[in-house]
């Protein structure tokens, strides 16, 4: 293969091993604590050769809100696990734990994708 694009971790990383080009674009979406936000741009001939390859980084729009305590976070993660196993949303999980959205969204994202996670591999995935 000319290209392989993998991804899940979320950061940026581009390698070349023999003739194959490794690629993960990172993360374009919501900003997670501490992670860049980035992506790829590549550009292949009618062939399908690689004729370019281009990082991007995107600037973060929104200051990040400062990071409870390492204890703290760990107690609000706890609790917001315990709230998505009884179906509450986002926002009401941010407003029953008084945290914002954003954070409630990480934490949710981060539990319901990573099956038997729990709040220090949280905290670890979030670059804590």
């Amino acid at each position: 293969y000319d290209l392989v694009v993998y991804g899940h971790s979320h950061r940026y990383d581009q390698k070349k091993t023999h003739e194959t080009v490794f690629l993960n674009p990172g993360s374009c979406g919501s900003r997670r604590l501490n992670q860049e936000i980035t992506l790829a741009l590549l550009t292949v001939s009618d062939n399908g050769h690689i004729q370019e390859m281009k990082r991007i980084d995107i600037p973060h729009t929104k200051p990040v809100p400062a990071t409870p305590k390492e204890a703290e976070l760990k107690r609000i993660i706890e609790r917001t696990m315990q709230y998505v196993d009884k179906g509450k949303s986002v926002d009401e999980i941010a407003r029953a734990i008084h945290i914002s959205t954003d954070l409630s969204d990480q934490i949710c994202r981060l539990y319901l994708t990573h099956p038997g996670v729990n709040a220090d591999g949280i905290m670890t995935k979030m670059g804590l």
